[in-house]
């Protein structure tokens, strides 16, 4: 049935489209400190979501992995902290007080 209604190659054509809609509606819901942190809970999300809309097309799934996913996560996630502290930092050399290094040393650890 499930080839007859989808065809042969429904892994790449149902199973990609749902994969793909579900992680950028999830991602955008969170800033990447908070991907990094609640990786739990988005993963649990995510996996709810995708069997969710793979039901309505008639597939039943089982365990799922997204680890592919949350590797490219952590690396956009990394990516965000690293222009934060940037940002930061450049704006605090333009402030020109040295009271702030402390602050700006306390923030970065924060963040990473």
């Amino acid at each position: 049935k499930i080839f007859t209604n989808l065809g042969l190659d429904y892994e790449e054509r149902v199973l990609a489209s749902i994969t793909n809609e579900i992680l950028k509606s999830i991602v955008t819901q969170f800033d990447a400190i908070q991907l990094i942190i609640q990786r739990t809970l988005i993963s649990q999300c995510v996996s709810e979501l995708v069997t969710e809309y793979a039901a309505q097309f008639g597939l039943l799934l089982g365990v799922i992995s997204i680890t592919e996913k949350s590797r490219q996560a952590n690396v956009i996630a990394a990516e965000g902290v690293a222009c934060t502290a940037d940002l930061i930092g450049k704006a605090l050399e333009e402030a020109g007080d040295d009271k702030f290094s402390n602050v700006f040393h306390d923030l970065v650890l924060l963040l990473f």
